[in-house]
């Protein structure tokens, strides 16, 4: 078992390298395709230290039951998301605790209840890692999906049970599954 651990380790070196250096650049999205072996098993070996995993674990399940205050965006940028200010993250809310450096939230923007942040995903072909960045004064609607690579600019607006799997530009209206353009936004309402 130990053995076949560490051939993982060795065949995964390559990837293990891409990961890193995806960390510390500005690139917005990572995807690996492991050959031989199941996205799966890489995907073990890219998780960090168990220790900061489990901080993460439990700083994230805490704050899904909090209520928006204080207290829960600073939990937040605790484990690494940067939080504006004056931002309400509703109860409910699922940040990725895997990769939660690679979420921004800009200044007074408000995600609604049940909204999942995914920086990451596993197939049994690929991995796919990307930053997700909310600009700033962005009205994200309840139970709302962003996916991993996306970037929602300034003044946007998500429909409440909305699938993100692009880029919204500045002052529009998403909504659907997938999100579609509805409108351009003079004002958020």
């Amino acid at each position: 078992m130990q053995l076949l651990f560490l051939l993982m380790i060795v065949r995964a070196y390559k990837y293990i390298k891409q990961y890193l250096q995806f960390c510390r650049s500005n690139e917005r999205i990572l995807e690996l395709q492991p050959e031989g072996m199941s996205a799966r098993y890489y995907g073990l070996i890219l998780l960090r230290n168990p220790i900061k995993m489990l901080l993460n674990f439990i700083v994230v399940s805490f704050c899904f039951i909090l209520p928006s205050s204080f207290i829960k965006n600073t939990l937040y940028r605790f484990i690494g998301i940067k939080v504006g200010k004056n931002v309400i993250i509703a109860m409910g809310v699922l940040m990725d605790p895997n990769h939660p450096e690679l979420i921004t939230i800009g200044d007074e923007s408000i995600l609604g209840v049940g909204t999942w942040l995914m920086t990451h995903e596993l197939t049994m072909k690929r991995i796919r890692m990307g930053r997700i960045d909310i600009g700033k004064q962005v009205l994200i609607g309840a139970r709302s999906t962003i996916r991993s690579g996306v970037i929602i600019g300034d003044r946007a607006a998500v429909g409440l049970q909305s699938l993100v799997l692009k880029d919204v530009h500045p002052k529009e209206l998403v909504g659907g599954v997938p999100a579609k353009l509805i409108k351009k936004l003079e004002e958020l309402v």
